[in-house]
């Protein structure tokens, strides 16, 4: 082989050498940019995850905050004065908060004793009959009237004055397993008497229960204090002040 063919063969050789030495060269420094690139992004995930904690974090700490200050205000912590719903009030809904028909407000026991006549003889006594009753004394809400008088000087009370409606003997019970007889006309003992009996009983009771003033006055003053438990409440969760009268 001649010098020329040798030549070729060396320069074939080095060009070969050189192209495989950039080979190495480009794979190694795609390599180092891949692990680069690698880095980065791990190192973008941590911080995105670190601060997605710390927002969470955030988030927790002004939650408890607010429920903390909420808390404290309803409570009256540190000075804090606590929220009052401020609406207005009218008559029409405090009268319908006092609708309650026929409020029982007192009752009673009563025992008496209940004269007969006779049927042909009205004022002569044909029997006479003892029993115990039940007096029941109440009053219908639905006609209770609520007026707010709002002409009044500034910082002054408004009044509200409830008007009750007159106070009745509407229900008297006999307990008829009570009932003890004593006959003057031996003629009126018959086996339908205590039909007749109970009626009279009922009359009696009736007639005395309801001229009863105690009764009366105890049914009043537990009407108000039914008023007062129902519409205090309510006046004391306004900003304004009001005053509670009942008539």
């Amino acid at each position: 082989m001649g010098k020329s063919g040798m030549s070729e063969m060396e320069e074939d050789t080095t060009r070969g050498d050189e192209t495989e030495a950039m080979k190495v060269q480009e794979h190694g420094e795609k390599n180092k940019r891949k692990t680069v690139e690698d880095k980065g992004r791990k190192a973008s995930t941590r911080d995105v995850v670190k601060l997605l904690k710390w927002i969470v974090i955030l988030a927790v700490v002004v939650i408890l905050i607010g429920a903390g200050y909420k808390l404290a205000k309803q409570l009256g912590w540190f000075g804090l004065k606590p929220e009052v719903k401020t609406t207005i009030l009218t008559s029409s809904q405090l009268e319908e908060v006092l609708q309650i028909d026929d409020l029982a407000v007192s009752t009673m026991t009563y025992n008496g004793v209940a004269a007969v006549p006779q049927k042909k003889h009205p004022n002569k006594i044909a029997y006479y009959v003892s029993y115990n009753a039940c007096a029941k004394a109440s009053m219908n809400m639905e006609e209770i009237k609520v007026n707010i008088d709002e002409d009044v000087p500034e910082g002054q009370a408004k009044k509200i004055v409830v008007t009750l409606p007159r106070i009745q003997v509407k229900e008297v019970v006999v307990d008829m397993a009570s009932m003890d007889y004593m006959f003057i006309k031996k003629s009126a003992e018959k086996s339908d008497v205590s039909e007749e009996a109970y009626a009279a009983c009922l009359a009696d009771a009736g007639e005395a229960c309801r001229g009863n003033e105690k009764l009366l006055e105890m049914a009043r003053e537990n009407a108000e204090d039914t008023v007062k438990a129902l519409i205090n409440p309510i006046i004391e969760n306004q900003d304004a002040p009001y005053e509670l009268v009942i008539e």
